[in-house]
């Protein structure tokens, strides 16, 4: 994000106008990993975050986007196909690592059986 031209603008605008990064609530660590234990994946996959860790900051969130398609790409791709604002903000992110090179494409990252829709 930081050595590459990223829209955060672009990322945060498809997070719902409630959601606050828990880092931007409370400036205590402790606080910050005590309320996001509490959080089920449901609640994140509604706010198009993948991981209650990617609900600490903006930073985090699109870190555990890129986690989670890398390494459990099966996972991710249910998940997208199930919540709406997952698969916007994973367009922002496929275009993101397009501008850093163009082999990354929905066939590349989840087979040739890809749902192709935008």
């Amino acid at each position: 994000m930081r050595n590459n031209s990223f829209c955060i603008k672009c990322w945060v605008d498809l997070n719902p106008k409630e959601l606050e990064y828990l880092d931007d609530i409370y400036k205590d660590w402790r606080k910050v990993e005590k309320v996001r234990k509490t959080i089920t994946d449901k609640d994140c996959f509604e706010k198009g975050i993948v991981t209650s860790y990617g609900i600490t900051n903006v930073e985090n969130d699109f870190n555990e986007y890129s986690a989670m398609i890398f390494t459990s790409p099966e996972k991710f791709k249910k998940i997208m196909e199930q919540y709406p604002r997952v698969r916007k903000k994973f367009l922002v992110w496929l275009n993101f690592y397009q501008s850093i090179d163009p082999i990354f494409t929905e066939g590349y990252l989840f087979g040739k059986n890809v749902r192709a829709s935008k």
